[in-house]
């Protein structure tokens, strides 16, 4: 079997993935690599270019290292040539939900406001007024997956009242409280934070919708840390710029890079990181994520069912 992997690995890893295939061939491929360059592999580890995946001629099964799959849904080689496709679902949740967990204190504490008082000597003393604590405040977790799990047990840990928001109203009991996503305006009023961690699905799109946003209380706070475009931007704008809400921390946004003239990158009541919550900045996702493929490889070759095979109906 040959494996091409579309990003650096090191020796150990290459063991590793190795063991997992029962020997064969792994080769480190650029991620820009042409359909060409990709025809000999039978599987590819990593983020081919999705219009490359015509000229991989061989390919039985892609194994993404990111939990988005909404760049592949498209693809017509999945459906038509019967490729499997798997997210690496499960490796970003310490990662991601400590971004979160981050991002709640640095709003709750308006420390973004104290870091902008630095700059201006007039104001380095002066004081933002009251802040809130994560112990008692209540916090609406739309998504329940992998992400929003791991952000409800570390806010819980600290004192905080759970609400999910899910698809199915199926998500495990980490959540003091659990509605499907058609009662979201119904709870959403309660929430001092509320936390996002939806896929990019049509289901998803603009989900937070400016009717939505118009629900939350004028001193809540917004942290999306799943896809940009499952927040309605404009109508984001509009409700932090009237202070119908009083804050917001992005990881994700729409579109993705932000434009320079977005009117985001100016206001005072937000915070904004490069999509950097997951990735492989932090160790421990690396580790997950080759860990999560090594046993995808595996079940692959055995022929067992992937753990995260993506739905296409779903989106995920």
């Amino acid at each position: 079997m040959k494996i091409g992997v579309l990003f650096p690995i090191n020796n150990e890893e290459r063991e590793t993935l190795l063991r997992a295939a029962g020997g064969g061939q792994i080769d480190v491929l650029d991620k820009r690599a042409s359909g060409a360059e990709l025809a000999p592999y039978e599987v590819l580890i990593g983020l081919p270019n999705p219009k490359s995946l015509a000229g991989a001629s061989s390919l039985r099964c892609l194994l993404l290292t990111t939990a988005g799959v909404n760049r592949y849904l498209n693809c017509p080689e999945f459906e038509s040539r019967g490729i499997l496709l798997s997210s690496a679902s499960g490796a970003y949740g310490c990662g991601v939900s400590e971004w979160m967990l981050a991002m709640s204190m640095l709003l709750l504490k308006k420390l973004h406001l104290y870091r902008d008082n630095m700059r201006l000597p007039a104001d380095r003393w002066r004081s933002h007024g009251k802040v809130k604590a994560i112990a008692g405040s209540t916090i609406v977790c739309i998504g329940t997956g992998d992400l929003g799990r791991s952000y409800a047990q570390r806010v819980k840990a600290l004192g905080a009242y759970v609400i999910g928001i899910c698809r199915t109203n199926t998500a495990p009991g980490i959540f003091d409280e659990i509605y499907t996503s058609k009662h979201c305006e119904d709870v959403i009023g309660r929430a001092d934070v509320v936390a996002m961690s939806l896929p990019s699905t049509p289901e998803t799109r603009c989900f937070l919708s400016e009717a939505l946003l118009s629900k939350m209380r004028p001193d809540a706070y917004l942290i999306n840390a799943g896809r940009g475009d499952t927040v309605d931007t404009e109508g984001l704008i509009r409700a932090l710029r009237s202070g119908s809400i009083a804050g917001a921390a992005l990881d994700v946004t729409d579109p993705e890079p932000l434009p320079d003239d977005s009117p985001l990158w100016e206001l005072p009541n937000v915070f904004i990181s490069p999509h950097v919550a997951g990735g492989f900045n932090l160790d421990l996702t690396r580790a997950n994520i080759i860990s999560c493929t090594t046993d995808n490889l595996s079940r692959y070759v055995n022929g067992e069912p992937l753990p995260h095979q993506v739905d296409f109906k779903r989106g995920y």
